[in-house]
């Protein structure tokens, strides 16, 4: 434990941590198999209800603190509808809030290390108290010699070594649910936070990615993406300019004009169906402290460490899924499916009848051509209840491991949306991508 930071940064104390917390959730799974033997099953239901609640909050806890891989999968956990029980999601979603701070001293540390004499005489001051700080890394504002006014993100200490590890010890903690829940498959999930939390630990490929958005969006003016100062950036450094703007979270408790609500919220859908429809490479971390707006309509985005860059047949079957359904042509969402890539367990033929259900809740705000208040309706909460209603029913879906990031992205949208109080027509900014698509050559004719 680093005693200045708070942030457990050792292998062994982050191990006894998490082992703690692995016998902690297996011995009340446990617990729960047994009492099962001999409990009616209407109580055993509510019994094991109330014990995902305890494991959730145990989670929570023990996430926030350790950080890193540990915290970022929590993060992920709470938006995978299929792959947790609802109570924990609803929990664990709480990991989506600010991470709570690391004391300067350990991050400047980082600074001595990655920049050189020449590099440090550039900044003239940095703030010790953080302006930001996230699941591997804390932002603090910084002035420059030449006046120039730039945001540094420091990568915790230590963080990189830590992730193999974390990442293990967290597969057993949810191995203990796999086993009392067989039909959950969490290696998907764990492989792709794995691939995604390698290229997050690299700045430069965080630079990288800011750049290619910002190109990306040049032919856009409600999109603004700081610029990288490379003099100062490294692998375990991001320096930014310092752009600033009102900070989403605060149109949840500002008297805002509505009309500067709804444009704000239309440039979120906009911007995300470009990047998933056009671009097909999403920035998939939708914390609202990765954004900021400035009145009428512009989007301030911040943070590119987490990009999914989906195949172009994931994207392709969800457009036609989206289509089918628009439609009405609910028998074709299986082919719809098999592009994607969506199977039933066991190989059987796919659930469509449920899983259609999903989609139209899942998909309910673009369904029709029509301002949707995502205020009158809380979108994530309505397809966890029908997880929870189906349940364990949808978990004999079988996904491939690019819905990870899909639901995450797709899932914290309409949460954002739904805290800015946003009324928006997103049927109308989908519809255009829809147009012009078909089914690969392999799949037959019968389903378009």
């Amino acid at each position: 434990m680093n005693e200045k930071s708070g942030l457990p940064t050792s292998k062994a104390a982050r191990l006894f941590k998490l082992g703690s917390l692995s016998s902690v959730v297996s011995a009340s799974y446990l617990g729960q198999k047994v009492k099962g033997l001999f409990t009616a099953p209407a109580d055993m239901a509510d019994s094991l209800r109330r014990a995902h609640v305890r494991n959730a909050e145990r989670m929570a806890k023990t996430f926030g603190e350790l950080k890193g891989a540990v915290m970022k999968v929590g993060q992920m956990a709470s938006l995978q509808f299929d792959f947790l029980p609802p109570e924990m999601a609803a929990i664990l979603s709480r990991l989506q809030k600010d991470a709570p701070p690391v004391e300067f001293p350990a991050l400047d540390k980082v600074l001595q290390t990655e920049l050189s004499a020449g590099q440090r005489t550039l900044i003239r001051h940095i703030d010790p108290v953080p302006y930001a700080s996230a699941s591997i890394g804390q932002v603090h504002r910084a002035q420059l010699t030449d006046g120039r006014q730039i945001a540094l993100k420091i990568q915790y200490p230590g963080v990189d070594s830590m992730v193999d590890s974390d990442l293990a010890t967290l597969r057993r903690v949810f191995g203990i649910m796999a086993k009392f829940f067989p039909e959950v498959n969490i290696d998907p999930f764990f492989d792709e936070i794995r691939d995604r939390l390698r290229e997050e630990l690299d700045y430069q490929n965080e630079a990288n990615n800011m750049n290619e958005f910002r190109g990306g969006f040049a032919d856009d003016p409600r999109i603004i993406i700081p610029n990288v100062v490379p003099q100062l950036s490294t692998t375990r450094i991001l320096a930014t300019e310092l752009v600033e703007g009102g900070h989403l979270r605060d149109l949840e408790a500002t008297a805002t004009d509505q009309d500067v609500r709804n444009a704000i919220g239309e440039t979120i859908v906009s911007s995300f169906l470009r990047q998933f429809c056009a671009f097909r490479t999403v920035q998939v971390d939708p914390n609202l402290s990765n954004f900021a707006y400035r009145p009428p309509n512009t989007l301030i985005m911040y943070d590119f460490g987490c990009v999914k860059r989906f195949p172009p047949r994931f994207v392709l079957g969800y457009l036609l899924l989206t289509r089918h359904i628009l439609r009405g042509e609910l028998s074709r969402v299986s082919r719809a499916c098999q592009v994607i890539g969506i199977t039933q367990a066991g190989g059987g033929p796919l659930n469509a009848e449920l899983f259609t259900q999903f989609c139209i809740k899942a998909l309910e705000p673009f369904l029709s051509d029509k301002v949707f208040d995502f205020r009158s309706m809380d979108v994530v909460s309505e397809v966890v209840q029908m997880g929870a209603k189906n349940y364990p029913e949808t978990m004999g879906f079988v996904v491939p491991q690019d819905e990870v990031f899909f639901h995450r992205v797709l899932g914290g949208m309409f949460v954002n949306l739904r805290s800015i109080h946003a009324r928006v027509n997103v049927h109308r900014l989908l519809t255009p991508y829809l147009a012009d698509i078909s089914y690969p050559e392999e799949i037959t004719a019968q389903a378009i």
